[in-house]
């Protein structure tokens, strides 16, 4: 996005090939003073299952994953269009995936404003092509 996010609610549907790891970032940044431009902050991660679809990890700050228990991996459906909600309120941030509750933490440590960009890793050579498909995303401001 080119603006900043605070608090607010996103919303997406998303497909990913089999073998991709994909994820949005959220209340992120790239600044010249961290890591020439790297791109960091909480990122919701987004991989065919079992995986770790709708946790959140932390980009970028070597602080590795903020949602510490991870206990359900079969929430993202394989070969299917999947539904995202990220909710940002203050310093806690919700996820859900197709209606399951997936994370819900208080993280102090990570931005509490930035951009919202959609991740696709980089894949090795001669590998794919992977794709990465995103539809209806909406974000709306929370009061």
């Amino acid at each position: 996005s080119n603006a900043d996010y605070k608090d607010f609610e996103l919303t997406f549907e998303v497909k990913v090939g089999p073998g991709l790891n994909s994820g949005v970032q959220v209340r992120s940044k790239s600044t010249a003073e961290f890591k020439k431009g790297r791109v960091h902050g909480p990122q919701v991660e987004i991989e065919n299952a079992p995986g770790e679809s709708g946790y959140l990890y932390s980009e970028g700050t070597g602080r590795g994953w903020i949602t510490q228990a991870q206990p359900i991996k079969d929430a993202y459906k394989n070969g299917r269009w999947n539904r995202f909600i990220l909710r940002a309120k203050d310093d806690r941030i919700q996820t859900w995936v197709n209606g399951v509750a997936i994370s819900d933490i208080h993280d102090s440590d990570s931005n509490q404003s930035g951009f919202i960009g959609l991740q696709v890793h980089s894949i090795p050579k001669d590998t794919g092509p992977l794709e990465v498909r995103w539809r209806d995303l909406r974000i709306r401001k929370l009061n």
